[in-house]
């Protein structure tokens, strides 16, 4: 499959609200909830290529630790605001793959982040992607339509 140059990636939105349960002490934001939000998204968009990572791993024994994550936070988040996560599939190498995220509130950005994962066999081993999951995050990178979820919780 050829990505085309100057394409623009396929994104996942989800719409939500802070939890009381994500927040610490100052009602902002806990840094680690954050992930968890990343993570929810990574998913989704996962399902939309249609290659979950469940799929991966039943079919081909594979996993995808997590080698690299970071979050840059803008501006503070607190109880109850409504954001939005957007994830894409920002490269895609030989055995890893990166995503990147931004989270939004008001249309303005208020953390921007990413990470890497590197897909491994039951051992531990770095492999090269299956062509199916590979051919999935390439379609990511491509250009196709956005669908957004506007699930509250």
């Amino acid at each position: 499959m050829s990505v085309k140059k100057g394409a623009t990636p396929v994104e996942y939105v989800q719409c939500f609200r802070i939890r009381f349960m994500d927040t610490d002490l100052s009602g902002r934001v806990h840094y680690a909830a954050i992930f968890r939000y990343f993570e929810a998204a990574e998913h989704e968009l996962l399902r939309m290529l249609r290659f979950p990572y469940s799929r991966l791993h039943t079919l081909h024994r594979i996993q995808a630790p997590r080698v690299n994550v970071w979050a840059d936070f803008k501006r503070p988040l607190q109880y109850d605001d409504e954001v939005e996560v957007r994830c894409h599939v920002a490269s895609v190498g030989n055995t890893s793959f990166t995503f990147g995220y931004r989270i939004y509130k008001d249309r303005v950005l208020t953390v921007e982040g990413g990470l890497t994962a590197v897909t491994v066999d039951e051992g531990g081993k770095p492999i090269e992607h299956p062509s199916e999951f590979r051919e999935a995050l390439k379609r990511g990178l491509g250009t196709v339509s956005s669908k957004r979820s506007d699930k509250r919780r």
